[in-house]
């Protein structure tokens, strides 16, 4: 009795194709994978850096101080677990969370000594920002205090020859207080992705 192996020498063929494209979708899918986990591991780190960082403080025209940071990145559930304070505020202002793109918290300080002189059992002081009038007649006290606030946000770039940049490293954020008496306590800006 013959055996007839050119069936079988057929199956191998096809078995050895089939094992071939696998390993190739295989080695594609961990590539892709590889890619994304790196890319997730450098953001983390960027914005590990971030956090950690203190602001940077400048000043503009000698007199208007200037605040520097760069950028968190979230995605959208990173953002909907650490931020859900401003994920409520969203919602009661019926803004869907998943429609957020970026979020700012700024927290400024707004101090100063005032020299004054009591008129009448009434103190009145005014200057562009901010006025105070406090009267001892009637017990009351009325203050306003204005500040104005600038936001910039700037791209950083990975890589940078002559006039060409490449790569998106991140975001800086930069915040102008044009309050002389105003001091920017706390800064955090949010990309989200």
């Amino acid at each position: 009795m013959k055996i007839d192996f050119t069936g079988l020498k057929k199956y191998w063929t096809i078995a050895k194709i089939v094992i071939l494209l696998g390993s190739i979708i295989a080695i594609w899918l961990l590539a892709r994978s590889n890619i994304s986990l790196r890319k997730n591991a450098e953001r983390n780190e960027r914005n590990v850096e971030i956090l950690t960082d203190s602001l940077h403080w400048s000043m503009l025209h000698d007199s208007i101080p200037v605040v520097n940071t760069g950028a968190i990145e979230q995605t959208k559930k990173e953002f909907q677990k650490t931020q859900p304070k401003t994920v409520q505020t969203a919602k009661e202002l019926g803004i869907k969370p998943k429609d957020i793109t970026t979020a700012a918290d700024i927290g400024v300080k707004t101090e100063g000594t005032i020299k004054y002189v009591l008129k009448d059992s009434t103190f009145d002081y005014r200057d562009k920002w901010c006025h105070f009038r406090a009267s001892t007649k009637d017990s009351s006290f009325y203050y306003s205090v204005k500040d104005s606030l600038s936001l910039l946000v700037n791209r950083v770039y990975k890589h940078k020859f002559l006039f060409l940049r490449w790569g998106l490293k991140g975001y800086n954020v930069t915040v102008t207080n044009f309050n002389p008496n105003g001091k920017v306590e706390y800064l955090r800006y949010i990309e989200i992705k």
